[in-house]
């Protein structure tokens, strides 16, 4: 015994709507369980071109000039920042844990030919060391202070700042 089965028009724009809402739960699903870097900082997805460690490197300068600035009893303040490599681009993975194991596998996008990994963004620069000179920079509590502050900051180990006077 068999039995027809009709969909109204109304029961259509019903399952089409529940099929565009499985969609989404999937897709968010799948978003959720991409990964980019380990807390590390990304640049948003720009052209790798755009990038350019020396820019970067002026930046954090800049910010670790005017952040010591403000400290009482620090002024002059001239920075030079060193990095180590150059940035690097953080590609989305699909985390796939298995009883023992677990592993990533990158996510593709297209087909055949046109088949690249999706790019999230760009990891900065590692900075490597920051020289700092600054007046006030030759008291110990404030060299203490301007290492303190630049290592919360940009969160680096207080080894790889050194501050002198001017």
């Amino acid at each position: 015994m068999s039995k027809n089965i009709t969909i109204s028009k109304s029961g259509k724009k019903s399952l089409t709507f529940l099929a565009l809402f499985a969609l989404v739960g999937a897709l968010m699903l799948l978003a959720s369980k991409c990964s980019a870097s380990d807390g590390k900082k990304v640049s948003s997805p720009d052209s790798m071109e755009n990038l350019d460690p020396s820019k970067y490197a002026v930046e954090i300068e800049k910010k670790v000039e005017e952040l010591c600035n403000k400290i009482d009893g620090v002024s002059s303040t001239h920075a030079v920042v060193t990095l180590r490599g150059g940035y690097r681009a953080i590609y989305a993975a699909d985390r796939q844990s298995g009883s023992s194991n677990s592993k990533d596998q990158i996510v593709v996008i297209g087909s055949g030919s046109s088949e690249k990994p999706l790019l999230i963004g760009y990891e900065n620069p590692e900075i490597a060391g920051i020289g700092i000179v600054c007046s006030g920079g030759d008291d110990a509590r404030k060299r203490e202070e301007v290492i303190s502050v630049v290592s919360s900051a940009f969160d680096i180990p207080t080894n790889k700042i050194f501050v002198v006077g001017s």
